[in-house]
């Protein structure tokens, strides 16, 4: 065979590979979908970190983890008590619930499309749905 013909048919089945992981990438990865106005949602890379709500020109932070292998709990975030709320983030003191809804929507659309929050007194947990 002609070392141009083995050239050109190597090329077509690396890209015919090329498409069908492609394919395949994107089939198992869901579609993220657009980024919310009005607010923004920061969450450090890495095994925890610190999430930033940020609205206007104001912030709170919040430290976050994954966890644990056993279970369903993927990942949390510390957040203030309702006592603690007014102290922690004065700018808000009457909007928590608000706030954490949001960090919950932006934990689902950034990170794991596929798990379930839930909001708790004092953490919002990440877990995977169905469990």
């Amino acid at each position: 065979m002609d070392t141009l013909a083995i050239l050109a048919i190597g090329a077509v089945g690396a890209m015919l590979g090329q498409g069908v992981w492609l394919w395949w990438k994107r089939r198992s990865t869901p579609r993220m979908g657009p980024a919310p106005v009005g607010y923004q949602v920061e969450i450090d890379h890495g095994k925890g970190g610190w999430l930033t709500y940020r609205e206007r020109e104001r912030d709170a932070r919040f430290s976050w983890k994954l966890a644990g292998k056993e279970g369903t709990l993927i990942a949390w975030v510390i957040v203030p008590t309702p006592k603690r709320w007014a102290e922690n983030v004065p700018w808000a003191a009457d909007r928590r619930d608000e706030i954490l809804e949001r960090i919950g929507a932006e934990l689902l659309r950034q990170r794991c499309p596929t798990c379930r929050v839930l909001i708790q007194k004092d953490s919002i947990e990440m877990h995977v749905r169905g469990a």
